[in-house]
């Protein structure tokens, strides 16, 4: 009889974990710190915020915001996203992370997915005080003369191969807020796991199993 191998369950970090978006505020953060940032991204924003939208060019997009914020102090980006990390107003949703400690108990692989950089990301983990670390596969950040751009990003349909890349495999179940983002992210997911803080789910339902190739819908 073949072995199996461990199942590999998933979360993500931002709006299933934890309120509100770290990368999003911390990029907010950069560009209000000086009146110059502050204009040169107004300048630009028209021509980047739709980009935004549009799934192939909303890493570039990111990416020159997060230039314009970190140019001129590009030795002292990492140690700025660690130190807003560490005084972000962290409110933990318990629905999922009390699936997420239970997992992590467990014998599984537990990996938590974010488009958020890792030094935000991994400050966040450490500040919830769970009972193991789980592995993070984050966006990165890569060094340019004189700023900062964002590489390796794990957001939305570039989940999957950056798995890939790290050697996670199926089996694997995917713990998400909502199926639209599952459908979206992980279309290749085995049994998804939906846990959600939504009110307009089924009171008492944490944890509720999604048929495969099919997406459980109240």
């Amino acid at each position: 009889m073949p072995e199996m191998r461990p199942q590999v369950i998933v979360y993500d970090l931002d709006g299933t974990l934890v309120a509100g978006d770290v990368g999003k505020a911390f990029l907010h953060h950069l560009l209000r710190s000086a009146w110059w940032r502050t204009l040169l991204a107004a300048l630009v924003a028209p021509v980047l915020m739709p980009m935004l939208h549009v799934q192939g060019l909303r890493r570039p997009a990111i990416s020159v915001f997060l230039w314009l914020g970190s140019v001129g102090r590009a030795g002292r980006i990492g140690a700025l996203a660690r130190a807003f990390a560490a005084g972000y107003p962290l409110e933990i949703l318990p629905t999922a992370t009390t699936s997420l400690r239970a997992d992590l108990m467990g014998p599984h692989t537990v990996v938590v997915a974010t488009g958020a950089w890792e030094e935000l990301s991994a400050v966040l983990l450490d500040r919830m005080a769970l009972p193991s670390k789980p592995v993070l596969v984050a966006s990165g950040l890569r060094a340019l003369p004189v700023g900062w751009w964002s590489v390796g990003s794990v957001m939305v349909t570039r989940k999957s191969p950056c798995f890939a890349k790290r050697g996670l495999h199926h089996p694997m179940i995917v713990r998400s807020p909502t199926r639209g983002w599952i459908g979206r992210c992980w279309p290749e997911a085995r049994a998804p796991i939906l846990v959600t803080e939504s009110p307009n789910w089924p009171s008492g339902c944490a944890s509720i199993w999604a048929r495969p190739s099919r997406f459980w819908a109240p």
